[in-house]
């Protein structure tokens, strides 16, 4: 009889699987692990079987309903729950393009958004608080309720809360639907639509190389590549692999960790209904016998401070954790006080959020840096003037390429070559490689910030800034506090003949932008530093706040 072990292995030695699509690999995974969960969603079990016949009732709702053709876009704000698997999978099933968003999402960020690319269709919550007009270009919007698959008592304590008043206001022209209507709805024979392995699949929003908030493009082949790349790195489960996850999903590790790896691997995702309940998610992984947790540097800190219990969790093999803002100390203290041993990874947006991963192997790692380079992803070091080859030991900057890189930004304007060198994409960050082939990050020069473990574009937070009366000019940076997090830094010059106050900018910021993108600090100069060319030196802006916070 074979064991799960033989199994994970004989999936990723399979050929197939390559040319197989997401839905396709989805479904091969149902047949074989019918009542087996694909999610633990706050403790109830959503199976396999369960989630396949949701799916397949919504992508028939969704192609005879709204029409969706192949390629279209579908935005799906929504956390990781059930009701994600469902819209991502019925998207994959009608070769749709799904686009994970903050469920959170604000009007006036879906208005970016929307800026960027189309969506047709847009999966929610009930307690959203969006305003779309109809010139937004949305076709319809599909309403679901997050409790209804939460277990009864926490259920019934989320409505309590979030009541069922209507917070949103929709355009007469768009239709509304209701999720459950759309995943206990008939099943016909929809043919799979998604056989082309290199046709877009996903669409992740995140600050792209220089810092704008960018739609990255992935296809099936990306996707897969790089699950099966991470699914390398790990030791054989005990039993159906299981990995907890504290990554919001609309991030390219959050989604890659979260979401394609339980899929790829047959096996089950274990999440709170909120991302903070971390001494919850720590009993699940007792509870439940989880092999590996994901977790950013803030989260590890957030659980250190907030003294989280320890579970007395003896499955847990690792916590997966990027290696940028991830300080010797919290590692350690991590580790000390949960006898977990922390997996670094590195990544960017361009390469679905993982290129390097330190092995789950103890022996083999390294602490400080991610290691080595995923199954199928070259990288070189090059000098930043010479662009010569550096070897080994010397800080150079960091290139990369592999199959998980994406097809393309979604803008047409914007084709990225300028990020290329020798077919490799450069990823804006300074590394080192020593005599093993070991890979650190020494710096990070991309202009994303992360903030709550959160990739953040500073040009969008500078928009909105520069809208207040009074604001001449805006730079935003993020200052990294130690904690596994960069401190939003607002630094603006003011116009002579209109002042604006740190209260106006913060009023304005708490309606525009989320809370993860509000700047923490605002600070006020007459000119701000430019080059030559009148770019504002963000470099030295940087230091200068470093050096006077120390």
């Amino acid at each position: 009889m074979e064991t799960d072990d033989q199994l994970h292995r004989e999936r990723d030695e399979d050929p197939t699987l390559t040319k197989s699509g997401i839905y396709q690999i989805f479904r091969q995974n149902a047949e074989k692990n019918k009542s087996h969960p694909l999610i633990i969603y706050h403790g109830r079990h959503v199976s396999y079987y369960n989630i396949l016949s949701m799916v397949d009732s919504m992508a028939e709702s969704l192609s005879k309903r709204f029409s969706i053709e192949k390629g279209q876009n579908i935005g799906i704000a929504l956390p990781l729950s059930p009701q994600f698997f469902i819209s991502f999978l019925a998207a994959q099933k009608i070769g749709a393009v799904a686009v994970p968003l903050d469920h959170g999402i604000n009007s006036h960020e879906l208005e970016e958004i929307l800026s960027i690319c189309e969506i047709k269709v847009l999966i929610c919550a009930t307690t959203t608080s969006l305003k779309i007009g109809g010139s937004a270009g949305i076709r319809g919007i599909i309403l679901t309720k997050l409790q209804d698959f939460l277990p009864f008592e926490k259920a019934v304590l989320t409505t309590s809360r979030s009541g069922f008043r209507k917070s949103y206001s929709f355009h007469e022209s768009i239709e509304l639907g209701d999720f459950n209507d759309f995943i206990y709805g008939p099943k016909g024979e929809l043919s799979d639509a998604n056989a082309e392995n290199e046709a877009a699949a996903a669409m992740i929003f995140s600050p792209s190389r220089n810092g704008d908030l960018s739609g990255l493009i992935f296809s099936s082949s990306n996707i897969i590549s790089s699950a099966r790349g991470i699914s390398r790195n790990l030791l054989p489960a005990k039993g159906r692999f299981r990995i907890a996850s504290m990554l919001p999903v609309f991030t390219a590790a959050g989604f890659q960790f979260s979401v394609t790896l339980p899929i790829f691997m047959g096996g089950t995702v274990i999440c709170t209904f909120e991302r903070s309940n971390y001494g919850r998610l720590l009993r699940f992984c007792s509870l439940f016998d989880c092999d590996y947790m994901i977790a950013s540097p803030y989260d590890l800190n957030q659980m250190l401070e907030n003294k989280v219990a320890n579970q007395g969790i003896r499955s847990l093999k690792g916590v997966f954790s990027n290696s940028y803002l991830l300080s010797r100390e919290v590692r350690e203290a991590f580790e000390k006080n949960y006898g977990i041993p922390v997996i670094e990874y590195y990544g960017i947006p361009e390469l679905l959020g993982v290129s390097h991963m330190q092995s789950a192997d103890r022996s083999k790692r390294k602490p400080g840096g991610p290691g080595l380079p995923l199954s199928g992803v070259e990288a070189r070091i090059i000098d930043e003037s010479t662009k010569d080859i550096i070897q080994s030991g010397s800080r150079g900057t960091l290139l990369v390429r592999g199959p998980q890189l994406m097809i393309g930004y979604c803008s047409g304007a914007k084709d990225g070559s300028e990020y290329f060198i020798d077919g490799f994409f450069d990823s804006g960050d300074l590394a080192r490689v020593d005599h093993d082939g070991q890979y650190f990050i020494e710096d990070r020069k991309r202009e994303a910030i992360s903030s709550s473990g959160i990739l953040v574009s500073p040009h969008e937070i500078e928009s909105v800034i520069a809208t207040v009366e009074g604001v001449k000019e805006v730079a935003v940076i993020g200052i990294d506090n130690g904690k596994g997090n960069e401190e939003i830094t607002a630094i603006i010059s003011p116009g002579k003949t209109k002042a604006t106050s740190e209260s106006k900018l913060k009023e304005t910021c708490s309606i525009l932008l989320s809370p993860y993108k509000r700047p923490k600090r605002y600070d006020f100069r007459d000119e701000l530093p430019k080059s030559m060319a009148g770019k504002i030196l963000k470099r030295q802006l940087l230091e200068e706040t470093r050096s006077r916070k120390s």
